[in-house]
């Protein structure tokens, strides 16, 4: 049961969840995932002391404080692809000053001192601290796992730790919104004639990418979008990644956005991690692993030291 436990902690090791951080001048083809935090004052305002604003909606605003935090909880390549493409944050400031601006406006209502309310929130509460506790006396000795430990639960789940197969590929992107059928129609007429002199004897695809991409960022090196997991192209593009030979071009792929030539360069195939690659991974699992045992111990303690007592007479009564 520990190792099926162990292996489930795993399940996430080399995994890449894909989130747009497109446009329509973007390259479509990384992605990412993120999770949001946000700071909300007892106003429903968000105002923080000494921060200042950096957006607002009516009474409502986003501290610039509030944006550093969420910021600080990406990944540097997202933080990095921002600059370029904002339209994520811009989202996410639109998201959390909506959210502020309906909760100041059920604050002003007393929404939460209705009696549902009121009990929901008793619930959350009581849940949010228990959790909190739970956690705190069950953390591992904080030189767990050792060597032995670590080198023993790599053996039992390297058939499980895989790096997946990466993909060095090369795009010509020609924007075109799928809804737009004059600039689809437009772009594939273009497509088709970047496709012959792509695939002609000689021909340089990276000097077709500089000249016609409509990504800048990818278009300045080649149309070059680095060498990635499948998981991290869109979706349209990840089957025929999947199909081409190494120096194969392929035929226009449509997405949201527009079209896209592509070239495979190179293929690094799927292998098993090594120890160090997966090191802070295995580390974590096998400490949220040893503290799932301790918070368990720690529980059945508690109800082993007092006397459980259940009044049967009165369930029957309330399930009559």
């Amino acid at each position: 049961m520990k190792t099926r436990n162990l292996v489930l902690a795993l399940a996430a090791v080399g995994v890449v969840v894909a989130f747009n951080l497109m446009d329509e001048s973007s390259s479509s083809a990384d992605a990412v995932t993120h999770d949001v935090k946000s700071a909300q004052a007892k106003d429903g305002s968000g105002a923080t002391p000494g921060s200042s604003p950096v957006a607002s909606l009516g009474n409502v605003s986003i501290e610039s404080d509030a944006v550093s935090d969420w910021l600080a909880t990406l990944p540097a390549s997202m933080r990095s692809a921002l600059k370029d493409n904002r339209g994520p944050l811009d989202q996410w400031l639109r998201n959390q000053l909506t959210e502020k601006a309906l909760f100041a406006e059920a604050q002003a209502q007393e929404w939460s001192e209705r009696p549902e309310v009121a009990r929901a929130i008793e619930l959350a509460t009581r849940e949010i601290v228990l959790r909190s506790y739970l956690d705190s006396v069950s953390q591992p000795a904080e030189d767990y796992p050792v060597a032995a430990d670590m080198a023993a639960a790599y053996e039992q789940n390297k058939d499980q730790l895989l790096i997946p197969a990466r993909y060095q590929v090369r795009q010509i992107y020609l924007a075109a919104p799928a809804n737009d059928e004059a600039a689809v129609a437009a772009a594939r007429k273009q497509a088709s004639k970047l496709v012959d002199q792509a695939k002609a004897k000689g021909a340089d695809f990276s000097a077709l990418a500089r000249a016609h991409s409509n990504d800048v960022r990818s278009a300045a090196l080649g149309g070059d979008i680095g060498s990635l997991p499948l998981a991290q192209l869109v979706p349209e593009v990840r089957p025929v990644v999947a199909g081409m030979k190494q120096g194969e071009v392929s035929g226009p792929v449509q997405t949201a956005t527009g079209l896209h030539i592509l070239k495979l360069e190179a293929v690094e195939e799927a292998r098993n991690a090594s120890l160090e690659e997966v090191d802070a991974q295995l580390r974590q699992a096998l400490r949220q692993q040893r503290q799932g045992e301790v918070a368990q111990a720690y529980v059945e303690r508690v109800m082993s030291s007092s006397t459980l007592s259940i009044d049967g007479a009165q369930l029957t009564q309330l399930l009559e």
